[in-house]
């Protein structure tokens, strides 16, 4: 049987990841300032500036691990779902009752 848990559980989760997508708009915003800056001044000054290269590269790595962390969440809500579409239809009790 299907939890008030399982429900509350899936709430959390969905809105841990909406968070997380959020914090990934942020930080993709921030990443592409950063790069078209680091591009411009190439481009125009041919200076070097280091800690803009290190700010573009640190944004790309968030981008990259927050993007990360919500395909987790998005494949743990699915498991979650599935789980407790099993349940309600019946066919998963049948089926560990068969193994068991």
């Amino acid at each position: 049987m299907m939890s008030k848990s399982y429900s509350d559980n899936l709430l959390e989760a969905d809105i841990q990841r909406t968070h997380l997508q959020e914090r990934l708009k942020e930080a993709s915003y921030d990443y592409h300032s950063n790069l078209l800056r680091l591009l411009d001044e190439k481009k125009h000054s041919g200076k070097k500036d280091m800690r803009l290269w290190e700010d573009t590269i640190s944004g790309f790595q968030t981008c990259v691990a927050l993007n990360n962390h919500i395909i987790e969440k998005s494949f743990s809500i699915a498991k979650t779902q599935l789980q407790e579409a099993f349940e309600k239809s019946g066919l998963f009790v049948e089926a560990v009752e068969e193994d068991g």
